[in-house]
């Protein structure tokens, strides 16, 4: 026997080969202590070469599968109540890559990250058949290049989503594994018991309304909502908290962050707002509650019917936040992004945005 390829008990080579493959977790090899005996074992490499260690200088050998290595390397810098901002970046640059994100509940459902893929290639051709586009004009304009940072708007309070990337071209063919990061919104902070009252006067087709916070010193924001738009089975609360968290998003992406939405959408102390044509045939509700640094409703909201609308439906206990079933977030793209704005239905009393 050729003592320089042999170990007493065992012989490193092929079968060493189809063990490691056979055994998912760590393979330990102990070197006898033999005395008056020496051996040499010889590793031969893929490109020819060769490595001699002698047993004087090995105490023990481990072999371990090695773990695969990620495409992406995916960070979320910042989470909180209802918005996350996230940092991609690709191994390779010149990949293009899909990024989503969806409620962890909802992601579970999935059976595979193939299910996953195939959804989303779903939901870009029914996006391309909705504009009247081919799939691929649609993926180059969807499609990430490059490293990528942004914000998830918006998220809903407390409350674990599922990030995933992946490569992908324009011809819809995966080009990477899928790979994921789980992340967790805070729980709402700062809340109150206290509200902002609110008067209403109805007069030539208008509406003048005129709030009083019971805490002078902290933010509020108010603003109207039509009946019409509210959707089957969503609250005032809800329809109110969804509506800020889409409009953070603006104020985020531009470097204003949240005191940019609070300076500009967010007041203090006893206001006055007038609604005009609102009483022209519209039902609806004038709506005003404390929101926290974070843009966060934080109090009970205040609701007040015009135009004859019948009384809200109102909110469970401590379901202001309560999770909607999210279908799909695309982040935001080249071209097109599927966060955003205020509805046209839904007037902030500091500032009017429009979609």
């Amino acid at each position: 026997m050729n003592k320089k390829n042999t170990f007493p008990h065992f012989t490193l080579g092929c079968n060493a080969v189809v063990l490691r493959q056979s055994v998912m977790s760590v393979l330990m090899f102990a070197v006898p202590a033999i005395a008056s005996a020496q051996y040499e074992m010889t590793i031969h490499l893929k490109d020819g070469t060769k490595k001699v260690l002698s047993t004087e200088d090995i105490d023990s050998m481990t072999i371990e599968e090695k773990a695969e290595e990620s495409a992406f390397n995916i960070e979320l810098p910042e989470v909180s109540e209802l918005y996350a901002k996230y940092a991609v970046a690709p191994k390779d640059e010149n990949i293009t890559y899909n990024v989503m994100y969806l409620e962890k509940s909802e992601f579970d459902k999935y059976a595979s990250d193939a299910d996953v893929v195939a959804d989303d290639l779903k939901y870009y051709q029914e996006l391309a058949d909705g504009y009247g586009m081919t799939l691929s004009d649609i993926l180059a304009s969807f499609l990430m290049q490059g490293s990528w940072e942004d914000w998830c708007v918006p998220l809903s309070p407390d409350t674990e989503y599922v990030l995933w990337a992946y490569g992908l071209d324009s011809n819809g063919k995966q080009t990477t594994p899928l790979y994921k990061k789980v992340f967790a919104t805070q729980p709402v902070s700062d809340k109150t018991d206290k509200t902002v009252a609110i008067t209403l006067e109805e007069k030539d087709g208008n509406v003048n309304a005129t709030f009083t916070p019971e805490n002078p010193d902290r933010y509020y924001t108010a603003g109207y909502i039509l009946k019409k738009d509210l959707a089957e089975g969503q609250t005032i609360e809800q329809n109110m908290q969804n509506s800020i968290s889409s409009a953070l998003y603006d104020y985020l992406a531009s470097g204003e962050g949240v005191e940019g939405y609070l300076a500009s959408s967010a007041v203090k102390g006893t206001t006055s707002a007038l609604y005009e044509g609102l009483g022209s045939g519209s039902q609806g509700y004038i709506v005003a509650a404390f929101i926290n640094k974070n843009g966060a409703v934080c109090s009970p909201v205040t609701v007040k019917a015009f135009g004859g609308a019948e009384p809200p439906m109102a909110a469970k206990p401590n379901t202001v936040h309560e999770k909607q079933t999210i279908v799909r977030h695309t982040l935001k793209r080249k071209t097109c992004r599927k966060t955003g704005k205020l509805k046209n239905s839904e007037k902030w009393t500091s500032r009017k945005q429009e979609l």
